[in-house]
């Protein structure tokens, strides 16, 4: 029988990770101009991510009010609803993620359960994905860079809130460009650890990463959701939101609600623990990827994690079905597409991005070349 993996709402086995104000970095350089002070120090920003990313691998970050707040989280999470809940089945459709004519790249909807890390697991969501969108006169130049595709205001639900160029630009211009920031901050901090307090190395190796980086949004449903009567038990032996995997790239950000769900498995005793949800807080959840871990012959870690669909509230059996449903926006931020592939000796333990994922057999593989390349052949591998 399969087994389905849903969060229990209980706090006995919640973990909380470090939180770390990057507000000294932007007093420093004025990315955005703040009012704010701090008491803390460069120095101790790096210390604090430094020590997060050694032992847990994740934690969470705080920027000043001015650049993000509970209100801007807000405007994301009521973006996400009308996302997913405006469009007509026949407008998803339309925009489904496939490689649509004009697109080198997946954009668009993700659809139910089409895609797994793992071969035994049905992943019990769907999703939506869109990247860099300030082209200009640029044209996309490889498979990882791609248009944006959205719906429009047309082929709606009637029941439906509806979806506006405003709600676009809260997710395609506000949000990315606020993860591609932090992100940028980030990389400084990993630079000034690994090359002597040298903030630019990695941040010149990597320029250039934000028109492959994506952001990719998720509606993760619920224990009782109907569609998954139609879940292949021969095929799959457990149902969740995502299956237990490390994150391939640099860096993951992520924006949610508050419903917990996502998990941390923080050892061989302890297994998975359920990360204490901060998100009303205003705060923003990162964890190191595989390639910062490799760059750093391991010293950084790439924490195997999972998310559990979100538990029916069978106290409440009459409330929406959406107060039962887990909405969260990831951003995977990477290198530029060119940048070196470390190789599998340069790590200390075991990364997704060298595991096989895809339904079709094939040998570990060690090194592919470009990042781009390879990251473009594991987004492949996940497909169903």
């Amino acid at each position: 029988r399969i087994q389905i993996l849903f969060e229990a709402m209980t706090t006995g086995q919640y973990i909380d990770v470090p939180v770390v104000d990057l507000g000294p970095f932007y007093d420093k350089n004025s990315i955005r101009p703040s009012f704010e002070t701090s008491h803390l120090d460069i120095g101790d920003v790096v210390k604090g991510v430094g020590d997060a990313s050694m032992s847990l691998g994740c934690f969470w970050v705080r920027v000043p009010s001015s650049r993000y707040n509970i209100e801007e989280r807000r405007k994301v999470l009521h973006s996400i609803d009308s996302l997913f809940l405006s469009p007509s089945p026949e407008e998803k459709a339309r925009c489904t993620s496939v490689k649509l004519t004009g697109s080198k790249a997946d954009r668009g909807y993700i659809a139910y359960g089409s895609e797994s890390g793992a071969k035994s697991m049905f992943e019990n969501k769907e999703g939506f994905v869109f990247g860099y969108s300030d082209w200009g006169e640029k044209e996309c130049i490889n498979d990882l860079e791609g248009i944006n595709v959205w719906p429009t205001s047309k082929n709606l639900n009637t029941d439906g809130e509806d979806w506006s160029k405003a709600k676009q630009s809260t997710l395609e211009s506000f949000l990315f460009d606020l993860f591609v920031e932090i992100g940028n901050i980030l990389v400084r901090i990993y630079s000034a650890m690994l090359y002597d307090g040298d903030e630019t190395v990695l941040e010149k190796e990597w320029a250039g990463g934000e028109t492959i980086s994506i952001a990719r949004i998720f509606r993760y449903f619920n224990e009782s959701y109907d569609n998954m009567q139609e879940v292949d038990q021969s095929q799959y032996s457990q149902v969740l939101g995502s299956s237990p995997h490390t994150d391939w790239g640099l860096l993951t950000l992520i924006v949610a609600d508050d419903v917990p769900g996502l998990q941390l498995h923080t050892s061989p005793s302890e297994g998975f623990r359920t990360i204490r949800p901060r998100f009303k807080e205003g705060f923003i959840f990162v964890n190191c990827g595989d390639y910062m871990s490799l760059l750093s012959g391991g010293v950084l870690h790439s924490p195997l994690h999972r998310v559990l669909s979100p538990a029916l509230n069978h106290s409440q059996p009459d409330v929406d079905n959406r107060e039962n449903e887990r909405r969260s926006v990831v951003f995977f931020f990477y290198p530029n597409y060119n940048s070196t592939v470390p190789t599998f000796e340069d790590g200390k333990q075991n990364y997704s991005c060298f595991e096989d994922q895809g339904l079709d057999p094939r040998e570990k593989v060690l090194t592919h070349g470009t990042f781009g390349s390879f990251i473009s052949s594991k987004w492949n591998e996940v497909k169903r």
